[in-house]
């Protein structure tokens, strides 16, 4: 069992490598960051002779992440984030995890979500008095590895 973790030193991370080989960039200029989507769908059961209607669980729906992006703090960032989104859609491996992959130890295993994912969304926020910033959205997209269609998984990093 995992201790309680502050949301300040959780971390999304961009799969910038190539082929078998990840190489985890670290996105630290975000504020926040949600998968509010993580459920599984389910249909329902009108059978005439249950007061109730039981359920059959479902696939694990269409997932997202969302986070508030700040431009000027990583221009690579910012740079493969824009190209992404106009010249895309790319798809590339996410990670939201509860820690710094860099930490993960056998004491101190780094846990989340991975997914390959695309800008969905990349909304553009110049609010007066307040930074300028983007409220992006990643959405789970299509992508094979070798025959297989890459899924997401809960990960656990440990060194």
């Amino acid at each position: 069992m995992t201790s309680p973790k502050l949301g300040d030193f959780c971390k999304l991370y961009c799969d910038t490598g190539s082929g078998t080989d990840p190489v985890w960039t670290e996105w630290g200029e975000i504020d926040g960051c949600s998968c509010s989507d993580l459920a599984r769908s389910s249909v329902e059961l009108n059978v005439r002779s249950l007061k109730c209607k039981p359920s059959l669980a479902g696939k694990i729906n269409a997932l997202t992440f969302g986070f508030k992006y700040y431009p000027g703090f990583n221009s690579e960032n910012y740079s493969q984030m824009i190209s992404d989104f106009f010249d895309g859609p790319v798809v590339r491996k996410w990670a939201m995890l509860d820690g710094d992959i860099q930490d993960a130890s056998e004491d101190n295993a780094v846990q989340g979500l991975v997914m390959p994912a695309y800008l969905e969304g990349f909304g553009y926020t110049q609010a007066s008095g307040e930074a300028v910033s983007h409220d992006c959205t990643l959405k789970y997209g299509y992508m094979k590895s070798g025959d297989s269609v890459v899924e997401p998984e809960w990960v656990t990093f440990r060194s």
